[in-house]
């Protein structure tokens, strides 16, 4: 049975029985079971797909991966499968996971079947993929998403072909740099108040938390989630600022976040900065909240988007130690902005402005530019602005590509070009793909639309090592 299948069908019953549930309570068994997957943590020998199994998955039902170097079209027949798991309600997720065995730099397909009980037959699922570990000197493509700001379903069909547009690039990962939910509206309410946008969330309480996920992952990344790894960084508003610490819907959305997505290689314990090696590149990803104190949009202080003392001491220490060709770093916003006096407004301080205001006083990414020049880092990835935008800090040949959104922008007048080279895209929606080549990054922004000029390449940057000293 294909994956589109299984949840047509169940989604216009899924939702009214949620819905009820969250008004007045409702048995689980009356809610059909979801089941969606998310690669995550693939190795050189090793892999595990999270099976997203919703928060009322019914108790007795078995799950088990079967896998090979060659795709199957039957749902029969493959050389190696993982063990049945059985699905337990409470847990909202399942992991199929395999521990090694596997070869290094080599193409894997998987189906997964699921039954009933240990009586019923097995039913099988659209097939899936997965790429091991790719070795130095292996071109490779991954692709990068932000600021989809996805709410309750049914969510809008553009935002769905940016995710369908990834799936066709076949990507080995995806980075996603936040605000692909919003839970939070930073810079609104009492600093310490989480003011869920929706208010269904605060009805609902954390059982709706689990639901969002639930929900974006099955209606719209699960486009490529089961065929690319997901690697996960958060936004602004999606709740887990270190200045709503004291909220309890902070503990939901990290406790909802943490049971449906997989943490890949994350440094810290809670997951909000991490890399990883694939081939050629390193790729290292930071979070400009997680360690706030205050809420600098609210308080008109960039200095408020801080990498914290931990943060800071592994950042160092992992570029000290990086010998891969590329480096690259990815985040949600620059961790600082224009400062309390610049006119344009709706940025005031805010973490706009791509590489114009890199040098603002007193802001962290003055720190993490001297970084990227100490140890050669290629280029600083980030989202936000909803735009699409390469420019070039002077003297450094550091690119900062704004990756474009799912959302069009009008802060464009807010980026005054003071430097070179420098392009924006403000009007259409996309994703970026980054084609990894033995001697350079090919960077494309991708059109998202519902007529024929989807998958139309409005941009195209080529990132090449800087000449020898």
């Amino acid at each position: 049975m294909e994956r589109g299948e299984w949840r047509r069908g169940l989604w216009f019953c899924f939702s009214i029985s949620l819905l009820t549930c969250l008004l007045s309570g409702c048995p689980p068994s009356e809610v059909p079971v979801t089941v969606d997957e998310v690669v995550g943590i693939v190795t050189d020998t090793s892999a595990k797909v999270f099976l997203q199994t919703g928060p009322y998955a019914a108790d007795g039902a078995y799950f088990k991966m079967g896998y090979d170097t060659s795709p199957h079209e039957a749902d029969r027949d493959y050389p190696l499968e993982t063990p049945p798991e059985l699905a337990v309600r409470s847990g909202g997720r399942l992991v199929l996971s395999i521990p090694g065995g596997l070869t290094p730099d080599t193409q894997y397909y998987y189906r997964i079947a699921r039954k009933n009980s240990l009586q019923s037959d097995w039913i099988w699922r659209e097939e899936g993929r997965f790429h091991t570990r790719r070795a130095a000197g292996s071109p490779f493509r991954f692709c990068v998403l932000s600021d989809l700001h996805l709410g309750r379903p049914p969510f809008p069909e553009p935002k769905t072909k940016i995710a369908q547009n990834v799936a066709s690039d076949n990507p080995d990962f995806v980075v996603s740099l936040g605000d692909m939910l919003t839970f939070c509206n930073q810079g609104h309410g009492i600093p310490v108040e989480c003011n869920f946008a929706y208010l269904q969330y605060i009805l609902g309480g954390q059982q709706a938390t689990f639901a969002a996920y639930e929900d974006a992952i099955s209606q719209v990344l699960n486009e490529f989630t089961h065929s690319s790894m997901l690697l996960w960084v958060n936004g602004n508003h999606e709740g887990l600022a270190g200045y709503l610490t004291p909220c309890l819907e902070r503990a939901w959305i990290l406790n909802s976040r943490n049971r449906y997505l997989p943490l890949l290689n994350h440094a810290d314990p809670f997951g909000f900065y991490g890399d990883l090696v694939w081939g050629d590149v390193h790729i290292i990803w930071l979070d400009p909240l997680a360690f706030s104190t205050y809420d600098p949009y609210q308080a008109n202080q960039p200095q408020g988007y801080a990498l914290g003392t931990a943060q800071a001491a592994w950042l160092e220490d992992t570029l000290a130690e990086s010998t891969s060709r590329w480096k690259l770093i990815f985040s949600h916003t620059l961790f600082g902005g224009a400062g309390p006096d610049f006119p344009c407004a709706p940025a005031g301080s805010y973490a706009r402005g791509n590489v114009n205001f890199v040098d603002t006083p007193g802001t962290d990414q003055n720190y993490i530019q001297y970084l990227m020049e100490s140890y050669g880092v290629n280029a600083f990835f980030y989202g936000h602005d909803h735009m699409y935008s390469v420019s070039e800090y002077p003297g450094s040949s550091v690119k900062y590509v704004l990756v474009g959104s799912g959302s069009v922008s009008g802060w464009t007048s807010c980026l005054v070009p003071y430097y070179q080279p420098w392009a924006v895209i403000n009007d259409q929606i996309g994703h970026l793909r980054v084609d990894v080549n033995e001697d350079s990054l090919v960077v494309h922004y991708v059109k998202a639309a519902l007529d024929g000029t989807n998958g139309t390449i409005l941009a195209t940057h080529e990132i090449v090592p800087p000449p020898p000293p």
